[in-house]
């Protein structure tokens, strides 16, 4: 076997590197902009991973939930941003189509979005202005303060309304990149809660909508954190796989992966297990994870990782990971 290995640095770890809070991050672009370029430099000088590093428009306000009139909070706090749970519009299902939807061409978080990627590419820094993975039964639980759920046994009929009404969202999202960079707009599914659903509520409900977002689609990379075994054999039946990346894969074992999936799947370190074990665990659970049969091993570091920990997932990637580094 011969396992890559990754470094996710998001803005959790960005911020950190970066010696920023999050109020500064999210500030304007080019704080935000200057503050991933420092982390990246950062990253290599300490460690020699720079290359982990990606500069990317952060604008986590332009969702689905926010064209359904969700607020994202934005603190004074040194906190992440968070979508307020209490601003979900739909609290009976039965008005699932009278909720307004905005167009993310008369959003602001999505102009906020614009102006913030024609910075980076006036910088000299091309980045893509993707709509992000589908998220379709995550945001079906926030717009309906999770009523969606309640609704799949009571109002089978409106819960699946509702999922068509958020994949029509994710749409035009796709829609709104494509005319503003004039670019192909990839297509792929980040849906944690997907894995709440029964495997026959799944098929019956999720997949068509999955289906939708894959049409066309050259390769299909799935990101979802709760799914079973069951739920991995209807996507590969219907869909087929990739690559599969399951975060900590709470509900999978190794062994199921490699049985649905042969090697199209990611392992991970999880932001949890980086902060709390100790280096000498750190070094053994990577070798677990490349000794899983997957395709690549990803290290997270969270907010105030301790810095021997991170640097005993390295030099354990560098030493059981001979793929190398994965981008």
């Amino acid at each position: 076997m011969d396992p890559q290995w990754h470094i996710a640095f998001l803005n959790i770890s960005i911020t950190d590197l970066a010696g920023v809070t999050f109020q500064h991050y999210y500030q304007s672009p080019e704080h935000t902009l200057t503050a991933q370029l420092r982390a990246r430099e950062a990253a290599e000088q300490r460690w020699g991973v720079g290359r982990f590093v990606h500069p990317y428009v952060d604008a986590p306000a332009a969702c689905v939930t926010t064209l359904f009139g969700m607020r994202q909070v934005f603190s004074d706090a040194d906190e992440v941003p968070w979508t307020d749970a209490s601003s979900h519009p739909l609290t009976d299902l039965r008005d699932v189509d009278r909720i307004p939807m905005q167009a993310p061409a008369d959003c602001p978080a999505f102009a906020a979005k614009q102006a913030a990627w024609e910075y980076y590419n006036r910088q000299g820094v091309k980045v893509g202005l993707g709509p992000g993975a589908a998220a379709t039964v995550t945001d079906a639980c926030d717009i309906s303060g999770n009523a969606f759920l309640a609704g799949l046994i009571e109002t089978p009929d409106l819960a699946r309304r509702l999922l068509e009404r958020v994949t029509d969202a994710h749409f035009a999202i796709r829609e709104w990149c494509r005319s503003v960079t004039g670019g192909p707009v990839g297509s792929s599914v980040g849906d944690d809660f997907a894995g709440l659903l029964s495997p026959g509520m799944f098929r019956e409900f999720v997949m068509p909508c999955y289906r939708r977002v894959y049409a066309g689609a050259s390769r299909i990379y799935m990101h979802s954190e709760l799914l079973r075994v069951e739920h991995l054999r209807i996507i590969r039946d219907e869909l087929g796989f990739d690559e599969f990346h399951g975060a900590g894969t709470a509900n999978l074992a190794f062994a199921e992966m490699r049985e649905v999936l042969g090697r199209n799947f990611w392992v991970q370190l999880t932001p949890h297990e980086l902060a709390h074990l100790p280096p000498a665990q750190i070094r053994e659970r990577i070798k677990a994870l490349a000794d899983s049969g997957a395709m690549a091993v990803q290290i997270y570091p969270g907010r105030l990782t301790p810095t021997a920990n991170l640097e005993a997932a390295i030099a354990a990637c560098r030493e059981t990971c001979p793929g190398g580094p994965r981008w």
